[in-house]
C-alpha cells in the first residue's frame, strides 16, 4: 500500500519554491527588528544595572558620611568633657612654672626647663580653645 501525501490531508503546502523577494525583505526586516528589540533590552537591562550600581554607591557614600560625622560629634563631646581636666593640668603648669622663676631667673637666656613649661602652656590652652568650639 501506498502512503499518503501529508500535504494533502493536513491542508498545507510544503512547495519547495524560493519566496519571493518582497517576502524575503519582510523575513529580513522581521529579522533585524527582533534583533534590535533584544539589543535595547539589553541595553536598558545594562542601564538599570548601572543606575543600581550607582545608586547603592550613593548610599554607601552617604552612610559613611553620618558615620563620619557622628565619630566627629563623639570626638568633640569627649574633648569637652576632657576641659575641665585640661584647666587643672594648665593651672599646675603655670604655677609650676611661676615658681621655676619666682628667683631672679629672668637673668638666665636659654633655660630647658623654662621652654618645656611654656611649650606644654600653649598646648593644654590650644586643647582648651578646642574643646570650646
Amino acid at each position: 500500500m501506498k502512503e499518503p501525501n501529508p500535504s494533502i490531508h493536513s491542508g498545507t503546502s510544503y512547495s519547495t519554491k524560493r519566496p519571493s523577494l518582497r517576502t524575503r525583505k519582510l523575513l529580513l526586516g522581521l529579522t533585524l527588528l527582533a534583533g534590535w528589540g533584544r539589543t535595547s533590552i539589553l541595553q536598558a537591562q545594562d542601564f538599570g544595572n548601572e543606575t543600581r550600581f550607582r545608586l547603592m554607591t550613593s548610599r554607601a557614600e552617604v552612610q559613611a558620611f553620618y558615620r563620619q560625622k557622628q565619630e566627629r560629634t563623639r570626638s568633640k563631646e569627649l574633648e569637652r568633657a576632657l576641659i575641665p581636666q585640661y584647666n587643672v593640668d594648665l593651672s599646675l603648669t603655670l604655677s609650676q612654672f611661676h615658681k621655676h622663676i619666682a628667683d631672679m631667673h629672668y637673668q638666665h637666656v636659654a633655660c630647658s626647663i623654662c621652654r618645656e613649661h611654656v611649650k606644654k602652656i600653649k598646648q593644654l590652652a590650644k586643647k582648651i580653645d578646642q574643646g570650646m568650639k
